[in-house]
C-alpha cells in the first residue's frame, strides 16, 4: 500500500511539475525592460535609462512605471515615477533622466525599472502597489 501512495504522489508531483508556470505578469500582460547601456558618467551629468513597456495583455491600461538606482553602499537613488497608457497588443519607449548629484558617491550603480498597478496611502504617504513586473541590471553605471 505504502508503495502505491509513493507512486500515486510521484505521479500528482510530475504533473503539477508539467503545468506551465505563469509569472504575475504573464497573467497581467505587462512586462518593463531597460534596453540601453551605459558605462561611465561623472558627478553633475544627466543620463537617460530607456525602458520598453510591452501590454501583450487583452485591457488597455495606464500602468506606473518607477526607475531607480542603487549606490556601492546599499542606498537607493528614486526618480519620479511616470505614467504611461499603454494599449492592449502595443508597446512603448519611455526615458527616465537622472541628474548625478556632485555628492553622489563615486562607484557602480544598479538600476531597477518595475511597472505598478497604482498607489495605496500608507502611514508614510502615498506609495506604489501591485508589481506587475521588473528588470534589473547590476553595475549598470560607473560614477566617477
Amino acid at each position: 500500500m505504502r508503495k502505491k501512495a509513493v507512486s500515486f504522489l510521484l505521479l500528482v508531483t510530475l504533473a503539477v511539475a508539467a503545468l506551465p508556470f505563469q509569472s504575475v505578469s504573464a497573467r497581467e500582460g505587462i512586462s518593463v525592460q531597460i534596453v540601453n547601456q551605459h558605462g561611465e558618467a561623472y558627478r553633475g551629468d544627466s543620463i537617460n535609462v530607456m525602458v520598453y513597456i510591452d501590454n501583450y495583455g487583452y485591457e488597455s491600461r495606464t500602468i506606473y512605471v518607477g526607475c531607480s538606482f542603487r549606490d556601492e553602499n546599499g542606498k537607493w537613488h528614486d526618480l519620479r515615477d511616470k505614467p504611461v497608457y499603454v494599449e492592449s497588443g502595443k508597446g512603448k519607449y519611455i526615458t527616465f533622466c537622472w541628474d548625478i548629484r556632485m555628492d553622489a558617491p563615486t562607484g557602480y550603480y544598479d538600476v531597477t525599472v518595475a511597472a505598478w498597478k497604482g498607489y495605496e496611502w500608507s502611514f508614510f504617504g502615498y506609495r506604489m502597489k501591485g508589481e506587475l513586473d521588473r528588470d534589473y541590471w547590476y553595475d549598470y553605471i560607473k560614477v566617477r
